[in-house]
């Protein structure tokens, strides 16, 4: 696994990875939020919000399959 750190920033609605990506990294959100949403039944379900200090990636993309992140 590459031990780079990066910082990037991201605008509000922006789509960070969504559902088939390959998860190869993880966030730590340094400020604001994210959301964790799906399309289910023709509607959006929010499935978790995440905020300053936590952290999202590679596994979440594993375990949800069927989730996108915004912020």
């Amino acid at each position: 696994m590459n031990q780079s750190v990066y910082r990037q920033s991201f605008g509000p609605g922006a789509l960070i990875f969504q559902q088939g990506d390959t998860g190869d990294c993880a966030y730590i959100i340094e400020s604001g939020h994210v959301e964790i949403f799906s399309h289910r039944g023709g509607s959006e379900l929010t499935l978790a919000c995440l905020g300053e200090g936590e952290v999202f990636g590679a596994s979440s993309v594993r375990r949800l399959q069927s989730g996108f992140v915004r912020r």
